[in-house]
């Protein structure tokens, strides 16, 4: 078998496999944020990828990543807030069986993308960036996935190998 073709065909194969399968994005909280003595969710101020951080979306296909910036005038101050994507609606019903059952329906709202948005509440500057991504872990600090090296290491060695 040519080594491109097996290249290419494993490229696919991984990219449509991810996509069925269950996102894992990274978990925390700003530090602006309430918590609770009961909350499990650390804090992103001391975000390292750690295994603590790691969450399961069972019920999303995108990870986010926000960044807000406050403006005191004196001093800006910046914190970080990551998850899944809410992509579901409560209450959501559907007919199984004759009978009203609740059901969990993603919904893809979002673009894989960032935004910013820029309020001027209480006369402070507060800067906000939302991003959305798509696969494991996208809501890291880096910037490179799994898929895109896969994807950068695959056109090398086509090309090598041509």
């Amino acid at each position: 078998m040519d080594i491109r073709l097996f290249l290419l065909s494993f490229i696919l194969y991984w990219k449509y496999s991810v996509v069925s399968a269950t996102v894992w994005c990274f978990q925390c909280e700003s530090r602006f944020t309430p918590h609770t003595s009961s909350s499990s969710v650390n804090n992103c101020e001391f975000f390292d990828s750690s295994n603590k951080y790691i969450q399961q979306c069972n019920s999303s296909t995108m990870c986010f990543k926000k960044k807000i910036t406050i403006d005191l005038g004196n001093n800006l101050i910046t914190t970080y807030q990551r998850g899944c994507a809410s992509q579901t609606m409560s209450g959501d019903q559907k007919k199984i069986n004759g009978k009203w059952t609740l059901v969990n329906n993603i919904y893809e709202v979002y673009k894989e993308t960032c935004e910013e948005d820029v309020t001027t509440e209480f006369d402070r500057l507060t800067n906000s960036l939302h991003c959305y991504c798509r696969g494991d872990f996208c809501n890291t600090s880096t910037k490179i996935s799994i898929n895109s090296l896969l994807m950068t290491l695959s056109s090398i060695m086509i090309f090598k190998y041509k």
